[in-house]
């Protein structure tokens, strides 16, 4: 039995590279992703392995630290990342996006305005 989550990662960063001596500016990001998977272990593993700036293949160190909510039971299919199947601006599925309270371990705040 296949479940949706949704992953959300620890502020993440990489330098964009502009110049091979200079570098380049840091970009901050946070992987978060709605993926279909058997359970929670799963989803990290699918959401970490579609980032393509933080996944390093044969290193399970490195994977950062994610908050996983199940949203959804009894989805058919494979395991897989289903961000783009469940647009938020539809408000048939724009709950799946709602984290809940975060976990302190990945620090999420409110952006003040």
């Amino acid at each position: 039995m296949l479940s949706v989550y949704l992953v959300v990662s620890e502020e993440l960063s990489y330098v964009e590279v502009v110049d091979y001596w200079i570098g380049g500016p840091t970009e901050y990001y946070r992987i978060a992703d709605l993926v279909v998977a058997r359970n929670h272990g799963q989803a990290k593993w699918l959401a970490w392995k579609n980032d393509k700036d933080s996944f390093i293949p044969d290193e399970i160190r490195e994977m950062p630290k994610m908050a996983v909510r199940i949203k959804r039971v009894n989805v058919e299919g494979p395991p897989r990342i289903a961000t783009y199947e469940y647009d938020p601006s539809e408000p048939d599925f724009a709950h799946l996006w709602d984290l809940g309270t975060p976990p302190p371990h990945i620090s999420i705040e409110e952006e003040q305005t």
